[in-house]
């Protein structure tokens, strides 16, 4: 079902219906185009950057080179994941215990991939911790943002 939503809306050519059909409407028919083309353009940019960086398998080592060595390229899963080492064993609320603990990139905006995590509240129920600017709360429902106007307590 999801799939279906998605690619019956995202795809190119239902975008270009969907253009098509506003045509009544000129500020609607602009509005779609400027999404089309901005969606374009990020398809077009990102298959430039994989093309600029692709392994050559059909040449040996050194006879090619990459694109920008200062970028990091990554890949959706996964890409701009921070792992946080806390330096020592902690109780899990599953009764285990973790060293480290994985921020998926989508959460991880502005933590430096050497930032150290400082724990603000611990107990057997999970911690929260601070990281760079972000507020971090891992309990028995799993590693969360800490929100503003979330009280910050640990679900025990």
């Amino acid at each position: 079902m999801n799939r279906h939503l998605v690619e019956t809306a995202m795809h190119k050519e239902c975008l270009q219906r969907i253009i098509a059909d506003s045509a009544w409407d000129r500020r609607q028919k602009d509005a779609w185009q400027r999404h089309s083309n901005y969606i374009e353009g990020i398809i077009h940019a990102q298959g430039q950057t994989a093309a600029i960086n692709l392994v050559k398998w059909d040449k040996e080592f050194g006879e090619y080179t990459f694109g920008d060595i200062s970028s990091k390229i990554t890949t959706r899963l996964g890409g701009g994941d921070r792992i946080v080492d806390f330096g020592r064993e902690i109780p899990s609320p599953f009764g285990v215990t973790f060293r480290f603990l994985t921020i998926p990139g989508h959460w991880a905006g502005g933590i430096a991939e050497d930032e150290k995590p400082e724990i603000i509240d611990e107990c057997p129920a999970g911690i929260i911790f601070k990281i760079g600017t972000r507020v971090f709360i891992y309990d028995r429902w799993g590693l969360r943002p800490h929100k503003d106007d979330d009280p910050a307590e640990i679900d025990e």
